[in-house]
């Protein structure tokens, strides 16, 4: 091997239909079939301690196993590729369902371009390099690498950050300068403590996920700050006491799903200067015994009915222009 030879980690193309897609879209991606494939070869090797050679085809396509090959060689022991030539043409790379894959190496020196990189329930992966200096990513989904804690460094030009069911206890401090970023989205996250208060530097954004972040005690006042948030998704956050008065902030917010927040006491008085909020979803708010004044955009108010014991709660329905969902626990 070259002494310039760099090692990478994925699962590749391995079967038919892998190829037509990547030819057909010029770039480099997988199905699950041949991800699954792939990985079983993985295990077969490791029980032979066999090293496989693999071939690329043109800037953007991977063949299938090849002995004369030189140019990959899998290393079935650290579970690696080793690639000779850099990867400079692909924008789209797809790993998910590679339930092998373990970590991954710098990709700025072997596929610099990429736009869109998708690692979506590769269980065994433990950690992910810096991807600060991907200038061209736009999108990363890490949905379901349960074994992920820390998030990686993210260059500043990403658009859509999925993290999903990952370990992740924080968001790493770059946060703040993701000044691109449309969808955020923690669902699950049960490790997740806290947001930092820079997360109001995210002046494009337009939903934030947080479904399910039992952990989570409080959200920051800068929530304020996100001018263009449309969805702000806080169901299941159980720990969750108080939503910050400056909500009231959100002039661009049409849906607020705060179901299943089971120790939410009060929501604040300035909800009601939410001059777009078309979705309220208050079920299993067992706390919740006071609503204040709700703005009269309000299309859709979900509630539990018989969880719900408001004071004058049916006056308001019939005073308001709204349609009111109830859930029955039956």
């Amino acid at each position: 091997m070259s002494s310039q030879t760099q090692s990478y980690v994925l699962s590749n193309l391995t079967i038919e239909d892998d190829n037509h897609k990547s030819i057909k879209y010029d770039v480099w991606a997988s199905t699950p079939n041949g991800n699954n494939k792939l990985g079983a070869a993985f295990r077969d090797a490791e029980r032979r301690s066999a090293s496989w050679k693999f071939k690329i085809n043109g800037p953007q396509l991977l063949s299938s196993p090849d002995q004369d090959s030189e140019l990959v060689k899998y290393c079935p022991k650290s579970r690696v590729f080793i690639f000779i030539e850099p990867l400079g043409n692909f924008k789209l790379m797809d790993l998910s369902y590679s339930h092998d894959l373990m970590r991954i190496p710098d990709l700025s020196s072997i596929a610099p371009n990429i736009e869109f990189l998708y690692l979506k329930r590769c269980y065994s992966l433990v950690e992910i390099p810096s991807l600060k200096n991907l200038s061209n990513l736009t999108e990363l989904d890490l949905c379901e690498c349960y074994k992920v804690k820390d998030c990686p460094e993210i260059p500043c030009n990403i658009k859509i950050l999925t993290l999903d069911y990952t370990g992740i206890e924080q968001l790493p401090s770059s946060i703040k300068h993701l000044s691109q970023l449309v969808t955020l989205s923690l669902n699950e996250c049960t490790e997740l403590v806290s947001l930092p208060s820079s997360i109001g530097n995210l002046k494009r954004l337009e939903q934030l996920n947080l479904v399910g972040c039992s952990r989570l005690m409080t959200i920051p006042s800068s929530i304020g700050n996100l001018k263009r948030l449309e969805e702000l998704h806080l169901g299941g956050c159980s720990r969750l006491v108080t939503i910050p008065s400056s909500i009231g902030e959100l002039k661009c917010l049409e849906k607020l799903l705060l179901f299943r927040c089971s120790n939410l006491a009060s929501l604040p008085e300035s909800i009601k200067q939410l001059s777009k909020l078309k979705q309220l979803d208050l079920s299993i708010c067992e706390s919740l015994k006071i609503l204040p004044e709700l703005p009269s955009c309000l299309e859709c108010l979900v509630a539990v009915q018989d969880e719900l014991p408001i004071v004058g709660f049916n006056c308001l329905l019939q005073e308001q222009n709204w349609t009111s969902k109830f859930n029955n626990k039956h």
